[in-house]
């Protein structure tokens, strides 16, 4: 704390992960000694100034991007029918031991160029929250960058995509249900991931100037 005090210069702190659930950072935000907080999205700057530590003109939302120089469409086999990328939390496990009494999933942990092969690779990618908080993870970004089809759990509210772009879901019996759909379904797989990708480049890499949604941020407290 001494050594933020110390910096005679705009300070600003940025939270990547969810504050309903991450706690490591909570004294940095009670301490006031930044000038502006950047946090996830709009359900975690109404929280904040719910516990008070915060007023709202002092918090902002930072989108996630993707990396267009590593997530990128690369001509692989699509020789994975289900993949799931990311770390084995107990709710995922549990999720994804159910899908896959059904479906040939493929669970892994991968980051980088590595995940982005393993996106090429398969042909319906998922997305399943670590706890039960909505969210939209960075992987949303980085899968439709990688031109990947992606089904995911229902997304928090500042999830840029639309339907058309990725399917979300309400249950895992829906996930399910469109995991059948569109495994039988090529050419709309094809559609979806196309849609997605182009949007994800387009609009939505680190090379984007706008990725701060200060001026479009408006809390319901």
């Amino acid at each position: 704390m001494s050594l933020v005090r110390a910096v005679h210069r705009p300070r600003f702190f940025y939270c990547s992960e969810l504050v309903s659930r991450y706690h490591a950072a909570d004294h940095l935000f009670k301490s006031n000694l930044f000038d502006h907080y950047f946090v996830r999205g709009p359900a975690c700057a109404r929280e904040l100034v719910a516990r008070g530590w915060l007023t709202k003109d002092k918090i902002s939302t930072h989108l996630s991007a993707l990396d267009p120089t590593i997530y990128r469409r690369i001509n692989m086999s699509k020789d994975i029918n289900v993949l799931f990328v990311g770390s084995m939390l107990p709710r995922r496990v549990k999720i994804l031991e159910t899908l896959s009494l059904k479906f040939n999933v493929k669970m892994v942990s991968a980051f980088g160029a590595e995940a982005c092969k393993l996106y090429n690779r398969a042909k319906i990618i998922l997305n399943i929250h670590a706890e039960d908080y909505l969210d939209t993870e960075t992987r949303i970004y980085e899968v439709l960058g990688s031109g990947g089809f992606l089904i995911t759990e229902k997304l928090s509210e500042e999830n840029p995509f639309v339907r058309g772009e990725l399917i979300e879901v309400s249950s895992i019996d829906e996930m399910e249900e469109k995991i059948a759909y569109y495994f039988a379904h090529e050419d709309e797989r094809r559609m979806v991931a196309d849609q997605g990708y182009m949007i994800a480049h387009a609009k939505h890499t680190y090379l984007q100037i706008d990725r701060f949604s200060y001026p479009r941020l408006k809390l319901s407290i």
